[in-house]
C-alpha cells in the first residue's frame, strides 16, 4: 500500500511540475512578443504583416526560402519586400551600409545588430516598441525584445540603410 501511495504521490509531483513548465513556456512566449500593432505607425504594421507571414519559418544556414532562411536572408528579404530596396546579403557587409544609429535613437526599419559568439553576428530589423524580427537558429522567424538580458548583452551596433 505504502509503495502505492508514494507512486501516486510522485505522479502528482511529475504532473504538476509538467504543468508548471507548460505555463512558463507559455509565459515566456507571451513576453517575448509584446508588440502591438494598434500602436504602431504603418510602416510598422506592414512590416509586422510580413513578419506574421513568415513566422515560424525555419532557419537554414545560406536559406532564402520559405522552406529555410538565415538572418540576413530574412533581412535581404524584407527590404526587398517592404521597401523595394536591394541590401547585402551577409551580415558582415550589412554591417557597413547605411549609417550607423545609437541605440536610444532606433526608428522602424533599422537594422540591429549583434555578437552572438567569439566569430558569429546575428542582424534583424526594428520594428518598433523596443521589439525586433530576426531568424533564430532555434525556433526559426520570430520577434524579440531588445530589452531580453540576452539581446541586450549581445547587442553590438545599429544601422540605419533607408
Amino acid at each position: 500500500m505504502k509503495a502505492l501511495n508514494v507512486f501516486s504521490l510522485l505522479a502528482l509531483v511529475f504532473l504538476a511540475a509538467c504543468s508548471s513548465l507548460s505555463t512558463i513556456s507559455r509565459v515566456s512566449e507571451v513576453q517575448q512578443e509584446k508588440f502591438d500593432p494598434v500602436f504602431g505607425n504603418k510602416l510598422s504594421q506592414k512590416i509586422y504583416v510580413h513578419y506574421e507571414s513568415w513566422k515560424g519559418v525555419k532557419y537554414v544556414d545560406g536559406g532564402m526560402g520559405r522552406s529555410g532562411i538565415d538572418c540576413s536572408g530574412f533581412v535581404r528579404l524584407t527590404f526587398k519586400e517592404i521597401f523595394g530596396k536591394t541590401i547585402s546579403r551577409t551580415t558582415e557587409l550589412l554591417s557597413e551600409e547605411g549609417v550607423p544609429v545609437h541605440a536610444n535613437d532606433l526608428d522602424v526599419g533599422d537594422l540591429v545588430f549583434f555578437k552572438t559568439g567569439l566569430k558569429r553576428r546575428h542582424v534583424g530589423v526594428f520594428i518598433g516598441q523596443n521589439q525586433f524580427i530576426h531568424v533564430s537558429s532555434k525556433r526559426g522567424v520570430i520577434m524579440s525584445g531588445l530589452h531580453n538580458p540576452y539581446w541586450k548583452d549581445a547587442f553590438w551596433q545599429a544601422r540605419r540603410v533607408l
